[in-house]
């Protein structure tokens, strides 16, 4: 139900100071509903919101599939090196109910190493993630 989803990120979002840097991880762009980034953008206590979408559904099991979950990290890296800096890391990341299976494993692997989680992630980030599962 949208209304829940919605009083479950107004709420954890009171723990956040003023104005801060939200991820927001949305499921795959060919569904262009994001409810989570929808929910935020109405949020005053947001500063930025910077929204992605899942990479294509990755199937671990094709002969591809480790050179496509490179890509779609790197690409997410560089992103990340293109839109946040010293003055301004992810405070909050927020994972919408459609994300990819594959698209959280890559951010996992991402903010798991030690230089992108200084470089990209506040101090004590918040996470949250809401599944209807």
């Amino acid at each position: 139900d949208i209304n829940v989803i919605e009083t479950i990120f107004e709420q954890s979002m009171k723990f956040n100071e003023q104005h801060v840097t939200v991820l927001v991880v949305c499921g795959l762009k060919s569904s262009q509903t994001c409810t989570a980034l929808d929910t935020l953008q109405k949020n005053d206590s947001v500063g930025e919101t910077i929204d992605v979408w899942s990479c294509p559904t990755i199937n671990e099991f094709e002969e591809n599939s480790s050179s496509e979950l490179y890509a779609c990290e790197r690409d997410l890296v560089e992103m990340f090196r293109k839109r946040l800096d010293q003055e301004k890391r992810l405070d909050t990341i927020v994972f919408d109910q459609a994300v990819t299976y594959s698209m959280g494993q890559i951010l996992l692997r991402i903010f798991k190493n030690l230089k992108f989680k200084e470089d990209f992630l506040a101090m004590h980030p918040t996470v949250i993630a809401i599944s209807d599962n």
